[in-house]
């Protein structure tokens, strides 16, 4: 496996989206309902996908041609990582977010934010973010979102 991290380029942009579909549908399956794992699937639209490239730094893994991981920086704010279920555990996350806090660094950003859902908190945890709050937010029809703002303050 030889897996290159580069930048997002829109042609990137539905392979991208089924592999947040995909790693939503198993991996979010044991932490949320049905109804809650929707809200994941409408917030990350081709459109979504696309404004925060556009509006960010997003950068995707590659092994080979596939995308096997995504995620964005938005000035302070990390969002959209994931990488495939078939590639977790291998470091491809580690990589993005390194390749995050790296052009956060560039860009002056002393300190990061995200939110993590419940599948994702302790892989932030190991990479040195802190849990700044745990929270439940309010969905539509009654639905309540757990999930954790976590932060982290680079060298």
């Amino acid at each position: 496996m030889n897996i290159i991290i580069r930048q997002f380029i829109p042609e990137d942009v539905r392979p991208a989206q089924e592999m947040i579909y995909r790693t939503i549908r198993i991996s979010y399956a044991s932490f949320y309902s049905p109804r809650e794992m929707e809200f994941f699937f409408n917030e990350h639209t081709i459109e979504n996908i696309l404004k925060e490239s556009d509006e960010g730094y997003t950068v995707v893994a590659l092994d080979g041609d596939k995308i096997t991981g995504t995620g964005t920086l938005s000035g302070p704010h990390i969002g959209r990582v994931y990488t495939d279920p078939a590639y977790q555990g291998n470091g491809i996350g580690r990589r993005i977010m390194t390749a995050l806090e790296t052009k956060a660094r560039a860009d002056g950003i002393a300190r990061l934010d995200l939110c993590a859902s419940l599948p994702s908190k302790e892989f932030y945890l190991r990479m040195g973010y802190t849990i700044a709050e745990e929270s439940y937010a309010c969905m539509t029809d009654g639905i309540t979102l757990h999930y954790f703002g976590m932060a982290k303050t680079l060298d």
